[in-house]
């Protein structure tokens, strides 16, 4: 997107006139609002907070079953003689006269004592939040790096424009006197003078076409950035494009921040002690479980006679309630350490992780704080190239005007000055967005408010 960014690329180009114009900070605003990179990754943290919530509320709510059958029973009566002997008309194993029965079963079960094994999970959940809450932080750190990558972007491109603009008055300039002289017949010209000026104009005229398309690209880019609806046209005000005005600090300054800031080390660290967590979560599973519940079952038979004796157990129309406490114990012990050692490795990748993110963090701060350095010198050096360049057109011109001076020497000097132009706006763009990596790779914005 940004090769035709580089010196030498002397363009024209007619943008299409602009329905919403934005400048930075509102370009900003819109991203973070409106990114969906961003949304997904909100939606990640709530979607880890109804996970802790299910985990608080597996050690506080009960677990609940019910269980209802319905089954056909064959009718037995029970009759009560004068003599106290129970009979019936009915035979155990007759098909021709069949009801219904129901049994509800009700089991409930309330956790008491777990050896630290729901602490356990709830501080690893709740370690999780953070790591996604972390997460969202780093997204949008890098949509704040693109958005003004983009925006500057815009911002050069636009004045490569205005440089381009000039270069083709001044070439059509030329062009007119050249074939003034020829007309008159002046011998202080020739054709091959006017076939050079018009193979400069086919450079640029094919620059401008690579252009048109990257800068469209990037124009298209921006605006799904920052939810630019379908049918308008972005546009960045008509602001000179200037070095962002900031102090910068020596390096070590910049190391430590990125130490305390990235959210990358506090995403880390949540999930180092979300492992440490799950550790102890698992290694507490090596102790017994204590509950407390109750196993209550309820049979409703019609036509069928309930026998009123403690010793004999009936299969229909009974209700048996059941509180019981017990505890609950896993002896599989192999298992249960191969648990427990495979959530150490993982505790142990997850410090790894944290050092080797703290090497990498260094080495990024180390490279970016010098290229915003370079940046800023070069920018330095090219505006005092640019005003020799400058100083060397207006010669030429001067030069060519007189008669004195020949066709070749006056493109050169607009190509020097083009360049030139272009490689001042192109440090200009590098040192600011150099500055928004730094403020991304520090973990704090570097931009004055």
């Amino acid at each position: 997107m940004l090769a035709f960014l580089a010196p030498g690329s002397r363009l024209a180009f007619c943008q299409p006139e602009p329905t919403v114009v934005l400048n930075l900070q509102q370009c900003q605003t819109r991203a973070m609002n409106d990114n969906p990179l961003l949304e997904d990754a909100r939606q990640q943290v709530r979607v880890q907070q109804a996970k802790l919530q299910r985990v608080a509320h597996a050690g506080i709510l009960p677990k609940f079953e019910m269980r209802n059958l319905w089954a056909p029973v064959p009718e037995q009566r029970g009759i009560m003689d004068p003599n106290g002997w129970l009979r019936s008309p009915d035979e155990e194993d007759q098909l021709n006269a069949w009801r219904y029965s129901t049994q509800l079963d009700l089991k409930i079960e309330q956790p008491l004592f777990t050896f630290g094994r729901q602490a356990g999970l709830e501080l690893a959940a709740s370690h999780e939040v953070g790591a996604r809450e972390n997460r969202v932080v780093r997204q949008e750190h890098e949509i704040l790096f693109q958005v003004r990558q983009l925006y500057w972007g815009l911002a050069l491109g636009r004045e490569l424009l205005a440089v381009i603009e000039d270069v083709r008055k001044e070439h059509a300039k030329a062009e007119s006197q050249l074939q003034q002289k020829l007309d008159e017949g002046s011998e202080e010209v020739s054709q091959t003078d006017l076939f050079k000026l018009q193979l400069f104009k086919y450079e640029v005229n094919k620059r401008q076409r690579e252009a048109l398309e990257k800068l469209e690209l990037a124009r298209r880019t921006l605006e799904a950035a920052t939810g630019v609806v379908d049918g308008e046209v972005l546009g960045i005000p008509d602001d000179q494009l200037l070095s962002v005005n900031v102090q910068l600090d020596d390096l070590a300054v910049y190391e430590r921040t990125a130490l305390q800031r990235r959210p990358e080390f506090a995403e880390q660290d949540a999930k180092l002690a979300a492992s440490q967590a799950r550790t102890a979560a698992e290694s507490s599973a090596r102790y017994p479980q204590l509950f407390a519940g109750a196993n209550t079952k309820m049979n409703f038979a019609k036509d069928r006679y309930k026998p009123n004796n403690p010793f004999f157990r009936h299969t229909t129309n009974y209700f048996r309630p059941a509180p019981v406490l017990g505890f609950r114990q896993n002896l599989n012990f192999v298992a249960m350490r191969d648990k427990i050692k495979l959530a150490r490795l993982r505790e142990d990748m997850a410090s790894g992780r944290i050092v080797a993110l703290r090497n990498k963090v260094m080495l990024e701060v180390r490279k970016t704080h010098a290229g915003v350095l370079r940046a800023r010198a070069k920018t330095r050096e090219s505006r005092r190239a640019l005003k020799a360049s400058e100083n060397w057109l207006r010669s030429a011109s001067m030069t060519y005007d007189l008669g004195d001076g020949e066709v070749k020497g006056l493109i050169d000097a607009f190509k020097a000055n083009a360049a030139m132009q272009a490689e001042h706006l192109q440090n200009i763009f590098e040192f600011n967005t150099g500055l928004a990596k730094l403020s991304r790779v520090v973990g704090q914005d570097l931009y004055p408010r």
